[in-house]
């Protein structure tokens, strides 16, 4: 594997970009002492100065304009943010300066210089470290719940009078009312209950709930939020949360005008809005899920980034505003780092053992032993012999 093998592509806050140049470097900090007739001199070292990171980067193409917005979004955000940097890996970093130069001669195109410093810690005893992710998280979530809400309601409005759509809404309504009711809960009785009971009043309310848009949204946005509630596991949570981001129905390419048209529209726009509903509540769950491994969470927030992706090609600027902002937060509540979590690997055993020797030898804990065999339940028969020449799952630590 060459230099160029090693090259990764250029990212801040999950927002990728290319770069023409860059510099990075540091310094000592030192203080010099000269004294008034002696030669003497004393230079006091006050330690490693902050690294320093300077990109000349650009964003190119047809819908440059979208990139250089979630960029510039990402650059305004308060905070350390996770910057993949071609040449020199991850770093945790805080953007101090950023500029943007767009050319009239040169169209398609935005070039940024971006200077970054070292992430660095937080004031002992004033701010825990993890605080300002988790509540900039939450805020872009909450803020695309509102504008999600508020591009449906003129979606609608402007596909035609309720009355053309009603009965295109309310089924989609029924539609996520239908997923709520097949899904595996896991939680409290009393949560799934009140879920499943809000879901068959809504289905049973849809189509008179379309002459009150507000309430037909509120009552959307209700039930997304009550499926996270309903299970116990945050982690199970997300996984749902994103199946029905990734619910998209397929649409007929014939042209369509008149009534058709109205239907389609408003079938479009109540997809987006439980679509977003389910973006936004997977950044809320996602910063404390309980993560197994590391390739569960990178896993999770790429079928995020994917599914706000096809959400923002048809968005309003609002909306996808909001969309972008919650890309650029998510990276930052969901662990991206291996050290941060330990990795899923597959291993081959020399010789035939038990499970707890193999949890003792690999973790120093043979209480594990159980770890070993539920995640291999196919290779392993009997805990109290795990095979040779078996291809097995572990984590890393």
């Amino acid at each position: 594997m060459t230099w160029r093998d090693r090259l990764q592509r250029a990212s801040f806050r999950g927002v990728e970009f290319r770069v023409e140049a860059h510099q990075s470097g540091s310094s000592r900090r030192v203080v010099p002492f000269e004294f008034p007739g002696r030669d003497e001199k004393v230079v006091q070292d006050l330690g490693r100065g902050l690294d320093v990171v300077r990109l000349r980067a650009y964003v190119i193409g047809p819908d440059y304009d979208r990139q250089r917005d979630a960029l510039l979004a990402a650059c305004r955000r308060a905070g350390p943010g996770t910057l993949v940097h071609p040449y020199l890996g991850r770093l945790e970093v805080r953007c101090t300066d950023f500029r943007v130069e767009e050319r009239s001669t040169v169209g398609g195109l935005a070039v940024f210089t971006l200077a970054f410093i070292e992430a660095g810690g937080t004031a002992q005893g004033l701010f825990r470290a993890d605080v300002a992710p988790v509540a900039a998280a939450s805020e872009a979530a909450e803020t695309l719940r509102t504008v999600a809400v508020d591009s449906w309601q003129e979606r609608i409005a402007a596909a035609g009078p309720p009355g053309r759509s009603a009965l295109a809404i309310a089924g989609r309504v029924r539609a996520l009312a239908d997923y709520v009711r097949a899904l595996p809960y896991t939680g409290p009785a009393a949560e799934v209950a009140s879920l499943l009971r809000d879901g068959r009043a809504l289905a049973d309310a849809a189509i008179d709930l379309v002459a009150v848009p507000s309430d037909l949204a509120g009552s959307v946005r209700e039930i997304v939020v009550g499926i996270a509630s309903a299970f116990e596991s945050r982690r199970a949570r997300v996984a749902v949360l994103l199946d029905l981001l990734e619910q998209s129905p397929t649409r007929s390419a014939a042209p369509v005008s008149g009534l058709f048209a109205s239907r389609a529209a408003s079938e479009d726009a109540t997809d987006d809005l439980i679509r977003a509903l389910a973006a936004a509540q997977v950044v809320d769950d996602a910063g404390e899920a309980d993560w197994e491994f590391l390739g569960q969470a990178t896993a999770a927030l790429e079928r995020l980034q994917a599914g706000v992706d096809e959400l923002a090609d048809r968005a309003d600027a609002a909306t996808y505003g909001a969309l972008t902002g919650l890309v650029a937060a998510a990276p930052d509540v969901m662990p991206t780092e291996p050290a941060s979590l330990p990795e899923l690997e597959r291993v081959e055993l020399g010789r035939s053992a038990p499970a707890l020797v193999v949890a003792y030898e690999r973790y120093g804990d043979a209480s594990r032993d159980g770890e070993l065999a539920a995640r291999n339940p196919r290779a392993v028969r009997h805990p109290g012999r795990l095979p040779a020449a078996e291809t097995l799952e572990v984590l890393s630590s």
